[in-house]
């Protein structure tokens, strides 16, 4: 039927659009359960797409995890948007800080059911910010250095000055 292949031409379309995006694109219920996950999330994290599906990212339920998803829902609820910055691990293993935007969504009884988010990595972003504010203070302190040394240096350019003048006045008295 012809409604039939456009709701399957719809999904296909859906999917491929869902799994173009590079960032972390996610579906999940209010108790933080995985509804959707997109191929890069999968990557992310080093696990198949349907075996995410159906689980949490978070590994425990009364950490710091749990309790940064129960402040994202309280958040959420209020504002129907949270925006956050949170430190992860990926497949690698590796720590990394991923800037997140969650969003809250309805049933058609406007009742809340879950909410889907981005997430994007941006710990290259943060650790060369770190490093430039970290080059800027030693450029700061370089400059005061610099400073200092340049008021001593004018410091002992004035004596300098002052002792050849004196020097000067006392070698012409000594010729009178």
């Amino acid at each position: 039927p012809p409604d039939l292949e456009a709701e399957v031409a719809s999904i296909s379309r859906y999917r491929e659009l869902f799994d173009a995006v590079q960032d972390i694109v996610y579906v999940r219920d209010l108790k933080g359960v995985i509804v959707d996950i997109n191929e890069a999330g999968a990557r992310f994290f080093g696990t198949p797409r349907q075996e995410m599906i159906g689980r949490t990212l978070h590994r425990d339920f009364q950490g710091p995890e749990a309790q940064s998803l129960k402040s994202t829902n309280e958040h959420l609820l209020e504002s129907g948007i949270d925006r956050s910055t949170v430190e992860t691990t990926d497949a690698a293993g590796q720590t990394r800080i991923l800037e997140a935007t969650t969003t809250l969504f309805h049933d058609l009884a406007g009742n809340p059911v879950g909410a889907y988010g981005v997430m994007r990595d941006v710990t290259d972003s943060v650790r060369l910010q770190t490093s430039l504010a970290e080059a800027n203070r030693e450029l700061f302190r370089f400059t005061q250095t610099l400073s200092r040394e340049k008021e001593r240096t004018e410091e002992a350019l004035h004596e300098a000055e002052r002792l050849h003048a004196e020097a000067e006045r006392h070698r012409e008295i000594a010729e009178r």
